[in-house]
């Protein structure tokens, strides 16, 4: 370390090499996270419901998810089943009981 330097000072080795959390952090919370919505139906189903996208955000096909509440079910977060490898939520807006 130089002369008549602390650790964290200008001039230190730990100020050259440390990044800057900050600004990494600051920079995260800047950028809006957007969720894709798309509108599905429930459908009873041996043992439980289902809840049918007819219209995938991603690929345009349906999917079919599990509904572990049921009727209760009005809003809800699921993976797309065409993700190939990748983490992508949506949001599914439920809009009918069959």
């Amino acid at each position: 370390m130089p002369p008549n330097t602390k650790k964290g000072e200008p001039g230190s080795t730990t100020s050259q090499t440390r990044p800057d959390t900050n600004v990494a952090i600051s920079a995260n919370n800047s950028t809006p996270k957007v969720t894709p919505l798309a509108f599905g139906r429930l459908s009873p189903r041996r043992g439980g419901w289902s809840l049918i996208v007819d219209e995938c955000p991603f690929c345009g096909q349906q999917h079919r998810h599990g509904a572990p509440n049921g009727p209760a079910t009005r809003e809800t977060t699921r993976i797309s089943h065409c993700a190939h490898g990748q983490v992508r939520s949506y949001r599914i807006v439920v809009e009918e009981v069959a």
